[in-house]
């Protein structure tokens, strides 16, 4: 969100200030505007809201002025746009702290420091006989096994995993995958959050196998604005539903819970699409790779995103645009200045996606212990 005022309420003379030229102007501007993310600009009456802006600087500066010294850096949904980003995880580095840890929540990482586990490393070597208050035994025995693999792959250079085994006849990890099949789809949607009220979903990709020579190709459903993400959400959902019709067996894969809630946010956003959604939905078609892998693998990685995964079965990516909160920054410059290589460096993103989404799911068949 961008604020355009006009120069009555532009500018900052040596301290915050609502309004440092009014004096000279002798008024106050009657309009201010706040720019969206869709670069719409919503006017609003100042003197409507004069006042409680300077209730709110009021409170900011007496917070910035009692904020305490004693900070550490946490990591938080924003990190991966954050311009403080790499300097905050080599404090981690440097502290081995247990943020470092995969999957760890923020409230296990209190409890573990509460009693006296301040370190992966510690974490690490913690026996299995050891007690933490308010833990449960099943989730400090994964994060001591997590962090016994972080630290195998530190001290070895290389990297490590080993499968995770569980009750025959339960449905997790290895048995959530289904038989393969020809008409097999690998999906990866990019979103912008900062565009208008509730964000955009702007590109839907597709890594599918093409009927008659059976080679690998990308297919993309671009949208720029809230009429052309109705229409690449339909014209998505029209071709899988044709595709099921000849691929009866066939699966949607994809990585983590984005697809799945986007899809079903964009079914009741638009009112479309939703009998063939809830068919996807009741017949299982939506299959989540990440889950398969968490439940699979206990892995020597710092997180279980694609790209740390994918260094098991594939090298590391030399595309400038590497990761989702960098796909929002190229698609808000490109929403800026109509360049359209932006687009093509997005799209070469998100095709990376779906083709690593489609070697993971040849890694995981691969490693499934054969029944």
């Amino acid at each position: 969100m961008a604020w355009n005022a006009g120069p009555a309420c532009a500018g900052i003379s040596g301290r915050l200030s609502w309004n440092p030229q009014a004096s000279v102007q002798q008024a106050e501007p009657h309009e201010m505007h706040v720019v969206l993310g869709d670069r719409k600009s919503v006017p609003f009456t100042v003197s409507e809201y004069s006042r409680y802006f300077r209730r709110l600087l009021q409170r900011f500066r007496k917070a910035i002025g009692t904020l305490s010294t004693e900070t550490y850096p946490t990591p938080c949904a924003k990190c991966s746009t954050c311009a403080w980003a790499e300097r905050c995880e080599q404090q981690r580095i440097d502290d081995d702290s247990l943020h470092l840890v995969a999957g760890i929540r923020s409230g296990q990482v209190q409890k573990l420091e509460e009693a006296g586990v301040t370190t992966l490393k510690q974490l690490a070597k913690l026996k299995p006989t050891r007690k933490i208050p308010h833990l449960p035994e099943q989730s400090l025995t994964k994060l001591r096994e997590q962090a016994a693999m972080q630290l195998l792959g530190r001290e070895t250079g290389r990297l490590h995993h080993h499968l995770i085994e569980h009750p025959a006849g339960e449905p997790r990890g290895f048995a959530q995958l289904p038989p393969p099949d020809a008409g097999d789809v690998y999906f990866d949607m990019e979103g912008d959050p900062l565009y208008g009220d509730d964000g955009l979903e702007y590109l839907f990709g597709v890594w599918y196998r093409q009927r008659g020579h059976g080679r690998y190709v990308f297919k993309a459903f671009w949208a720029h604005d809230r009429a052309q993400e109705k229409h690449a959400f339909e014209s998505f959902m029209d071709w899988l539903e044709a595709r099921m019709e000849k691929h009866c067996h066939m699966r949607v894969y994809h990585y983590a819970a984005y697809e799945d809630t986007a899809l079903k946010k964009l079914a009741a956003r638009h009112a479309t699409r939703e009998a063939f959604l809830d068919r996807l939905l009741r017949e299982k078609r939506l299959v989540d790779l990440y889950r398969v892998t968490r439940e699979s693998i206990r892995a020597s990685t710092s997180s279980y995103s694609i790209k740390d995964i994918e260094t098991f079965y594939r090298g590391k990516r030399s595309n400038e645009v590497q990761t989702a909160g960098a796909s929002i920054v190229y698609y808000e410059r490109y929403l800026g200045t109509g360049d359209q290589a932006l687009l093509q460096q997005i799209e070469r993103y998100n095709e990376d996606d779906v083709v690593s989404t489609q070697q993971l799911h040849q890694w995981l068949l691969e490693l499934r212990p054969r029944q």
